[in-house]
């Protein structure tokens, strides 16, 4: 890997995105552990999380990749991003966070200079679908050219057949506000059209109305910029997956896996139609996604690529779950088949091996915290053991647990003196926090009251004592944000 002070080239000239900033958020699937995981348990010897070199394209104004960098101090994070507002706004981030080991430039991903290279992962969120056919290349070659031999990279795309509905609204939203020039009057106008077509009676049968009103509702329900830079955008084309694969593949990259794993999985199908494609997997793993988009009408993928040179091995064994860590928000209840485990994201494991449902409750018990696979599998016999670990990898890939090999530095128990990250503190008050483990979490007055006072230097009742609330009440209140990853060990 290489990193210089070389600045990558940058545009004076000011975007769309510098008239109508972007928010960015974290993406909870573009954490390097995440990508390690998915990568390792397919056999890829992937870069370890927390000593890894990333590259963020399109980072906006560093809302995921700070947090990031927080939680990976071993790490290395560049950003780049046209607009030069946002990148300043992510400076600013970055040292109000205390974090050293993130850089941002403003830069053109299709002329870094030689210098940023061997990236262990490259994230490339909301770009790919939003830029011209040209761009899309050069994402596509920067990624065979800048990856390292084992290196992963993250592209999240609309995708058909989902996005033709989508579609069907942002024709229409682009047609009434063709004439408008100006971001706000456009964005104005564009609100009112919904509000007119959330009106129409049902005039071309109830299949229409229905569809009409529910992609109107995901439209109504975009922020601002969401709203400008998705439906109204130049450019946002969908594709079909297998279009998308092939595109790839004329750039030396192959498809690894979707980074949300359980995308992927058939377990929700009606038994003969996921022995279809469980069939067709065996013969043709990318027709079988496409069919997969097909019945589930998919509109947006996160896909993971890595070098076409690369070995893949998707078979699963013991050995091959081993080293990994298991952790899951999981709650259980009893059903006719046994027991029931259900992820914070719906997700749901039903089982009745006993080993299974011994190992899922020392999983729930020990979040945000993760259980080594070992201590789980510790004095069962070999078959036992392989049989745990496929039912590990079921769990995962129903996306009931996580799986990963470095375990952030979180508490799952409040210290004397409660810590949280300056990134977290200072994000408290919007409502909606980054932990640890980097996935979103919605904090209401009370609790991110009670996170902005957590700087290590104050035990409990003394942040009860500085807000004037029940000593009582705040400690439910710390506790509850190191249940949810909040928390520095």
């Amino acid at each position: 890997m290489n990193e210089s002070d070389a600045e990558p080239a940058a545009s004076s000239e000011p975007t769309a995105y510098d008239e109508v900033p972007y928010v960015s958020t974290a993406r909870a699937s573009t954490s390097p552990v995440r990508m390690e995981a998915i990568a390792r348990l397919l056999g890829v010897p992937a870069a370890g999380a927390n000593d890894a070199f990333v590259l963020e394209a399109g980072c906006g104004d560093g809302g995921n990749l700070i947090p990031l960098a927080v939680a990976l101090p071993g790490s290395r994070f560049v950003g780049i991003d046209l607009a030069a507002s946002a990148i300043a706004k992510a400076r600013a981030g970055a040292v109000a966070a205390g974090v050293t080991n993130v850089r941002f430039e403003t830069a053109d991903l299709a002329a870094l200079p030689e210098s940023l290279t061997g990236f262990d992962y490259v994230v490339a969120h909301g770009v790919y679908s939003w830029v011209p056919e040209p761009v899309r290349a050069a994402l596509l070659e920067m990624l065979r050219e800048r990856l390292a031999p084992h290196g992963i990279g993250f592209i999240s795309y609309n995708a058909l057949p989902g996005g033709h509905f989508r579609g069907a609204i942002r024709s229409m939203l682009l047609r009434h506000t063709a004439a408008i020039s100006n971001p706000a009057e456009k964005i104005r106008q564009a609100r009112a059209f919904l509000a007119m077509l959330q009106l129409a009676p049902d005039a071309a049968g109830e299949g229409y109305r229905s569809l009409l009103q529910s992609e109107i509702g995901i439209a109504v329900g975009s922020s601002d910029f969401l709203l400008f830079h998705d439906d109204l955008a130049e450019v946002n084309q969908a594709y079909y997956f297998t279009e998308f694969a092939a595109e790839a593949g004329r750039h030396g990259l192959r498809f690894l896996a979707e980074a949300n794993f359980a995308d992927m999985s058939l377990d929700a199908l009606p038994a003969p139609l996921a022995a279809t494609l469980g069939s067709l997997a065996e013969r043709d793993l990318i027709l079988k996604e496409q069919y997969l988009d097909y019945i589930r009408c998919r509109g947006f993928r996160q896909t993971l690529l890595c070098h076409d040179s690369v070995a893949i091995d998707r078979t699963i064994s013991l050995e091959r779950m081993r080293p990994f860590r298991v952790a899951g928000l999981l709650e259980r209840r009893e059903v006719a088949a046994g027991s029931e485990f259900r992820s914070s994201a719906g997700s749901v494991l039903a089982t009745s091996d006993a080993a299974t449902v011994t190992a899922l409750e020392r999983v729930a018990a020990a979040h945000p915290a993760s259980v080594p696979f070992g201590d789980l599998a510790a004095g069962l016999d070999e078959a036992a053991a392989e049989a745990l670990a496929e039912a590990m990898y079921r769990a995962f890939a129903a996306g009931v647990v996580q799986l990963r090999l470095f375990e952030p530095a979180v508490s799952a128990v409040p210290g004397e003196r409660p810590r949280a990250s300056a990134w977290a503190r200072a994000r408290a008050p919007r409502g909606r926090v980054v932990n640890l483990l980097h996935e979103g979490v919605a904090v209401d007055d009370d609790a991110a009251a009670v996170l902005a006072l957590l700087d290590g230097t104050r035990t409990g009742d003394e942040v009860a004592k500085a807000l004037g609330r029940d000593a009582a009440a705040v400690h439910a209140e710390i506790a509850g944000l190191a249940r949810h990853g909040l928390l520095l060990a």
